[in-house]
């Protein structure tokens, strides 16, 4: 069970990193409105999950009482800030789940009940009316046997209810680790199920997009791919959607701004072909398969017998060296001083020197060092003049 618990944790964590982190139209579908959940604490609060299951898992056996007591307390107080992280993940991802109605169910109250009376409030007091006024008197208090082990916590309870009577209480470790297990079974596969809903809720979207990348106005295009899927556009400069309309409009004027266009048009074409491709897989295996599947290991012994024969490929085959620009196309790509441009923009001139076309673009761009547009719609067309990525 504890694999199945990892397992899901992961989905959800590969959910939030492919999808939430990306698309303002799936964080619209969750509680993301605040500044925590926005930088740090999603992570830490998967971390903590995953770090406090170990110290459920470490269980020694042993009959010794400090020892035993020790694993007790720890067990407990884990036990009882992973159901608050459960429930601060509930709430981050709308899944309209209350601490009220968690109360509700036995694998979370037995548990939250025993870890507050033997870790949280060994001596616990209670309010009462009593001639008029409100006093305080003992509710409960606990004192852990001596004969508890690494399978059984003991304890003697003296409680009001019980007119103080000495009580004796037991629970078994597997009970309370099982309980819990299947607490975050529960309330994990809750969380999924929201993914899931998001998931195909932006598959949706991309369709249409598709459907309207075929179909509609090159200002339509744009228009959508801005609203809905603002990653694609934040991955080059000139992809900025005002960048991509005044290319638009000057298509005619030049070549590098009809090569914007084109090279827009083909990497959004070729960004909802793999969205959707990735979708089957996450369909299947990431969000939508509860199955744990291991690396086939006639898979793995092709890859092997592959990898073999490439290797002895290369090592039988003289392969001629390209003349590569990627340093120097980096190096530009970045913000720089005219002083940094003459050097690496020197360095592509000198490679470049009988090939008029990129001469020409080095120039355009060393004229519009502050032009966005200008500057990187020049180096966008140099890469596919050089049929450099």
């Amino acid at each position: 069970m504890i694999e199945e618990i990892k397992f899901n944790l992961d989905k959800i964590s590969d959910f939030w990193t492919h999808y939430l982190w990306d698309y303002q139209k799936c964080r619209n579908e969750i509680n993301f409105d605040k500044e925590d959940i926005k930088t740090t604490s999603f992570g830490n609060l998967m971390s903590y999950l995953g770090d406090t299951l170990e110290v459920i898992e470490n269980n020694t056996e042993t009959d010794n009482f400090q020892s035993a007591f020790s694993y007790h307390i720890g067990l407990l107080q884990a036990i009882y800030i992973q159901q608050d992280l459960i429930l601060e993940l509930l709430r981050i991802f709308g899944c309209n789940i209350t601490k009220g109605q968690l109360y509700e169910d036995g694998d979370y109250n037995i548990n939250r009940n025993l870890r507050n009376e033997l870790v949280g409030h060994p001596i616990r007091k209670k309010r009462i009316e009593h001639n008029g006024k409100k006093i305080e008197v003992l509710k409960s208090s606990v004192l852990m046997d001596i004969h508890s082990n690494s399978n059984e916590i003991a304890y003697s309870r003296y409680h009001i209810n019980n007119n103080y009577s000495f009580e004796k209480l037991s629970y078994k470790i597997e009970d309370i680790i099982n309980r819990h297990y299947s607490f975050l079974n529960t309330y994990l596969n809750e969380v999924i199920k929201k993914c899931k809903k998001i998931l195909k809720g932006f598959r949706k979207r991309v369709e249409n997009l598709q459907k309207v990348a075929e179909t509609q106005s090159f200002e339509t295009i744009v228009r959508l791919t801005e609203v809905d899927f603002e990653k694609i556009l934040d991955s080059y400069y000139i992809y900025d959607p005002e960048n991509l309309l005044e290319s638009y409009r000057r298509r005619n004027e030049h070549i590098r701004y009809q090569n914007n266009v084109d090279q827009f048009l083909t990497d959004l074409n070729s960004w909802i072909a793999e969205t959707l491709e990735e979708f089957e897989y996450a369909f299947k295996e990431r969000i939508f398969d509860s199955k744990m599947t291991k690396p086939n290991d006639t898979v793995l012994k092709l890859f092997a017998e592959n990898d073999e024969t490439l290797i002895k490929t290369l090592a039988q085959t003289d392969i001629e060296k390209k003349v590569s620009y990627h340093y120097e196309l980096g190096k530009l790509g970045h913000k720089r001083s005219y002083s940094d441009f003459q050097f690496f923009g020197g360095l592509l001139r000198d490679k470049c020197i009988e090939n008029s076309k990129v001469i020409s673009e080095i120039n355009h761009m060393e004229k519009n060092l502050q032009n966005d547009l200008e500057y990187h719609s020049s180096l966008k067309l140099i890469r596919k003049f050089l049929n450099e990525k």
